[in-house]
């Protein structure tokens, strides 16, 4: 019985692996051929290649980009439980942030909800950090409470987290610091646990290592106790926006913490709570990557819509392969050929071009990848930099085998479906009315989805051409900028005595800043337009019984500022050496906010009340011309201007205009401030020009992107449509020479094979214009001085696409018009 089995098992495998045999000599037969026949059409063969490795190598590009910032895995335990609280104070969870009892409320109105494990506060700010190795450095820190590790699921890398206790002030001396801050400025020092952190001129013990991937908040490099003491300098500007983030228990929904919250903020609403106040939960991942998902999203859809061209590209040369072959398809067919194994032979050919295209495609999407690094907006250079790695190339593997399949599929079953004894009767290069559709109807497709790429291209390039056409109210050219943030004694004491130390400094560094060779002025402000950073708008009036009716934006700024940036004064004049702190206290204020506390008078000479700066109020002397303080979207915000030696403003944001380029000033400028005081570092050195670039760089990026692949796709119409109709001009060859012999005009020959081309483009500009309608509105929110459906962009991409059809048309035409009739007829 034994042996029986062991037998029987014996026989079923030898079985098995005779079932099995023929099918995988009969693969690696057809490959081999397949290989010796694409060796023997290089040009072919070369073509297309290099069509798939341009769609491809563009796929994989933009994948690793998108991986690496949408699907990219958190540095956190469970991330899905992570989740990213808004208006949480509605439902009980941070009230009284800002007090000394702030984490203890914070703490207890999280512990209140039962769908939430832990809850922490954080907040982030620029820091001045004294290093051992040298001058002060510029870093990020981020204020959190002391279960923001728990929450987050991250253990440090080394030594330890907060504990409770370190919430309160006095205890709150500790700071835990990054990998990258560790191996950089302190040199992976052995015994940097217990060792001292000067952060902004306060003592900090680092009592932990955060792993490398942590990078949460963006770019932080310490993270401090949520502090309320003295301390309250680390926030700069006094500063203290705070996020929350919560982690869910391991059985709750985020619908479950979203009704729960809501219930709450209900009961404590007293059962009204508005939209806008209303508490919201949202995944982290999706939350960090908000302002830039939908631009990834829509450039994939685009990369997709390339490879899909390039698909049809090639199934329509697959195809005029396949037409050509048709009397040896026919003989495979008669002999006994399944149509299993034709389908089986055109598709192993397919898949070895798409093999060798996706390996082409790995060096493109390489190079590719870098031209996006340097292009790469400000909005992305938060996230960790993509690079091509096993998750990449797994991919590009994938969408090798995909492709191949989607071009291949089609010609494969076209081929399987010919009939021997009609291919035998009309002869090779015959093409057949189904072949024929087939290669037109791809075609048509093509050139529908270029339509939809060009329009979408030049939808932006319209918008950008609008956004640099906007009037900013001063002048970007010839502008550097660079920040300074005062910080450790003397500049840390009290308002009364850190004042004399604030001032020196701004005026020493004028003094050498103006002292540049090339430099035509110079100047400094609080808060430069463009910067990106929180702004706060106050209560201004013209009296006391009038407070609370305006709210304008206040600024610190120095005399020569204005001229620097390009910024008239329309009446009164600029801020002078006078203006000091025992002078009566003065303001300068935009034309838009005298005009709404003065309409249709002079202010100069006027009183303006303002909150916390104007105390008891301040003497308007000048009025300057409204700026775009947010770019050229922005809206415009009224503002007021207060000198910085009658004010007490420890950040500052200095402007260089310059006759040569701004860029070759950076070196002198870092010079002249150390010159001053080498402890205080420099840092956000850009041109105004920068800025700008910056304040749109993700619309740019994605004009750019969206530009190249539509010359892509406009490309392989062109060569797609070239190809079918030069071969109806070679299948026809006879049918022309048959016409011309018998008195047929030359010209209408042209006229025709001309027509045919532009047909086929029109036939794709009329589906691709439909889809535009459609497609276009998820560009609705980017565009800016044009509509989604504007008339003149459609219309221009219409008409490229009709040009390139025409262009693809007129030299295959001028051929069918050369044709010699007696030539024609002998070739028959």
């Amino acid at each position: 019985m034994l042996q029986l089995g062991l037998f029987s098992r014996r026989n079923s495998k030898h079985s098995h692996d005779v079932r099995h045999w023929p099918w995988m000599m009969s693969l690696w037969l057809d490959a081999r051929l397949a290989i010796r026949q694409l060796t023997n059409s290089p040009g072919f063969t070369t073509i297309s290649i290099l069509t798939l490795a341009l769609g491809i190598g563009a796929n994989t590009a933009l994948f690793t980009l998108v991986h690496a910032i949408l699907l990219g895995q958190l540095p956190f335990q469970e991330p899905g439980r992570v989740l990213s609280l808004e208006n949480g104070y509605a439902a009980g969870i941070g009230n009284s942030v800002g007090s000394k009892d702030s984490v203890f409320a914070f703490n207890s109105g999280a512990q209140a909800v039962q769908t939430i494990e832990a809850a922490a506060i954080y907040s982030a700010s620029g820091v001045n950090v004294d290093v051992p190795s040298g001058a002060a450095v510029r870093g990020t820190a981020t204020e959190t409470s002391a279960l923001f590790l728990r929450v987050l699921g991250v253990t440090p890398e080394l030594g330890r987290g907060f504990v409770t206790h370190e919430d309160v002030p006095g205890a709150d001396h500790v700071v835990l610091i990054s990998d990258r801050f560790w191996h950089g400025e302190l040199h992976s020092s052995p015994g940097v646990l217990g060792s001292k952190l000067v952060i902004n001129g306060f003592d900090f013990r680092i009592v932990g290592v955060l792993p490398r991937k942590m990078n949460f908040p963006v770019n932080s490099d310490f993270w401090t106790p949520t502090i309320f003491d003295e301390h309250t300098a680390l926030r700069e500007a006094g500063a203290f926006l705070p996020s929350v983030v919560v982690r869910t228990r391991p059985n709750a929904s985020i619908h479950a913490v979203q009704s729960e919250l809501m219930a709450r903020a209900m009961a404590l609403a007293g059962g009204k709570v508005s939209r806008e106040r209303s508490p919201s939960v949202t995944p982290i991942a999706a939350e960090l990557t908000r302002s830039i998902r939908s631009s990834l999203l829509m450039l994939t859809g685009a990369v997709l819509l390339v490879l899909l061209i390039a698909c049809a590209n090639l199934a329509c040369l697959i195809l005029v392969r396949v037409e050509r072959r048709r009397s040896d398809l026919a003989v495979r067919i008669a002999l006994g050929a399944g149509r299993g194994r034709i389908i089986q032979k055109q598709l192993v050919e397919c898949l070895l071009l798409s093999i060798a295209g996706g390996a082409a495609g790995v060096a493109l999407a390489y190079g590719a990848l870098q031209g996006l690094l340097v292009l790469r907006p400000a909005a992305l250079t938060t996230f960790q930099q993509p690079t091509l790695d096993l998750t990449a190339l797994m991919y590009t593997a994938f969408a090798s085998l995909a492709t191949g399949l989607a071009f291949g599929l089609a010609p494969a079953l076209h081929a399987s479906r010919e009939d021997p004894v009609n291919a035998l009767k009309t002869g090779m290069g015959r093409a057949s009315l189904r072949a024929s559709r087939l290669r037109k109807t791809l075609v048509i497709g093509e050139s529908a989805v270029a339509l939809v790429l060009l329009t979408g291209a030049l939808l932006l390039t319209r918008t950008v051409a609008n956004l640099d056409r906007v009037p900013l109210g001063y002048s970007v050219q010839g502008l550097l900028t660079f920040s300074v943030s005062l910080h450790g004694a003397p500049y840390n004491s009290t308002s009364e005595s850190n004042a004399p130390a604030l001032v020196n400094f701004y005026n020493q560094t004028l003094q050498r800043l103006q002292a540049i060779p090339g430099v035509i002025s110079a100047g400094s402000v609080s808060k430069l337009p463009l910067d990106t950073g929180p702004d706060m708008l106050l209560t201004v009036s013209t009296t006391k019984s009038e407070r609370g009716v305006i709210f304008a934006a206040p600024r610190v700024a120095s005399s020569g500022y204005f001229a620097a940036m390009g910024i008239p004064v329309v009446a009164g004049r600029d801020f002078s050496p006078r203006d000091t702190r025992s002078s009566a206290k003065v303001a300068i204020v935009s034309r838009d906010l005298a005009q709404m506390l003065w309409p249709g008078q002079n202010p100069v000479g006027r009183s303006l009340q303002c909150e916390w700066f104007c105390t008891p109020e301040a003497l308007v002397i000048g009025v300057v011309a409204t700026t775009r303080q947010y770019g050229p979207r922005g809206e415009m915000v009224p503002e007021y201007f207060l000198t910085y030696p009658q004010q007490d403003w420890p950040d500052m944001t200095f402007v260089l205009r310059t006759a040569a380029a701004p860029q070759g000033l950076i070196a002198v400028v870092r010079h002249a401030v150390a010159e001053v005081d080498p402890t205080q570092p420099v840092y956000d050195t850009y041109t105004m020009q920068q800025r700008l670039d910056g304040n749109e760089s993700l619309v740019r990026f994605e004009m750019f992107v969206l530009t190249m692949f539509a010359g892509l796709a406009i490309a392989l119409v062109g060569i797609g449509l070239y190809g079918i109709v030069a071969y109806s001009v070679a299948g026809r060859t006879h049918e022309i020479g048959v016409r011309l012999a018998l008195g047929a005009q030359r010209g209408a020959i042209v006229g025709e094979v001309f027509r045919e081309g532009v047909l086929l483009a029109l036939a794709g500009a009329a589906a691709g214009l439909g889809c535009s309608l459609v497609l276009m509105r998820v560009l609705a929110a980017t565009l800016f001085g044009v509509t989604a459906s504007d008339p003149l962009t459609l219309g221009s991409a219409c008409a490229l696409v009709l040009a390139v059809g025409a262009s693809a048309s007129l030299l295959p035409a001028r051929r069918a018009a050369l044709v010699e009739p007696m030539a024609a007829l002998r070739g028959r």
